[in-house]
Formats: structure tokens, C-alpha cells, sequence
């Protein structure tokens, strides 16, 4: 019985992980050809243990072209920032704007399962 409810509360805590948003910042000050993406989500609950976040955000351009970027965070933080090129260039072709996005994030817990939270959308 005491093995049930442990999982029953792991579950819970578990269970709220979720991205809450993905956000274009605006033009980069370093590089004005890139633009800042942020994202943002639920961090567990405090009496979680964490190892840290995994962060993978796709974006795919006008032309379809998907670029991705990958990014460790320590277990404080609930959001990563991405610089990210603004457009796409082809020779022989028009620069593509940034169309849509693909995020996942990772919650890697300490001796549980890891927990993956992905969320999609237009820029």
C-alpha cells in the first residue's frame, strides 16, 4: 500500500511539467541578422529532484527549411533564450522568414523517469 502511494505522488508531481509559451523577443542586439526566441515552462514541484532541462527548438523557414538548436539548463531554470537566424537564405531564391516552431523540453529527474513536454506553433 505505502509503494502505491508513493507512485500516486510521483505521478502527481509529475504531472505538471508542462511548456508554457515560445516567444520571438525581437531582433538580437549582438547580431542584428538573428532574432531572440525564448521559451518558457512549469518548473515541478520544488520537492522534485532534477538533474537539470534538455531544450530542442526546431524552426522551419518559408521554404521549408528546419534549423534546430539544442540547449542543457541546470534544474533553477525554467526558460532558455535562442538566437536564431531571422531568415533563411538560398542562392537564386528570396530570403524565407521564420514560419513555425517545434519545442521539447526534457525534465531529467534524479532516479525517475525523465518526462518530455513539447509544444508547436507559428512565429
Amino acid at each position: 500500500m505505502r509503494g502505491a502511494i508513493i507512485i500516486g505522488v510521483l505521478a502527481y508531481l509529475l504531472a505538471g511539467f508542462e511548456i508554457k509559451e515560445v516567444k520571438n523577443l525581437g531582433v538580437s542586439a549582438a547580431n542584428d541578422a538573428n532574432s531572440i526566441l525564448q521559451v518558457t515552462w512549469q518548473k515541478p514541484a520544488p520537492d522534485v529532484k532534477l538533474q537539470g532541462f534538455d531544450v530542442e527548438l526546431s524552426v522551419t523557414y518559408a521554404d521549408n527549411f528546419t534549423k534546430s538548436f539544442k540547449a542543457r539548463v541546470n534544474d533553477q531554470e525554467h526558460r532558455q533564450r535562442f538566437e536564431v537566424p531571422t531568415l533563411h537564405f538560398t542562392p537564386h531564391r528570396p530570403a524565407a522568414e521564420m514560419k513555425r516552431y517545434q519545442v521539447t523540453v526534457t525534465a531529467k529527474y534524479v532516479g525517475q523517469p525523465n518526462e518530455t513536454a513539447t509544444a508547436q506553433g507559428n512565429l
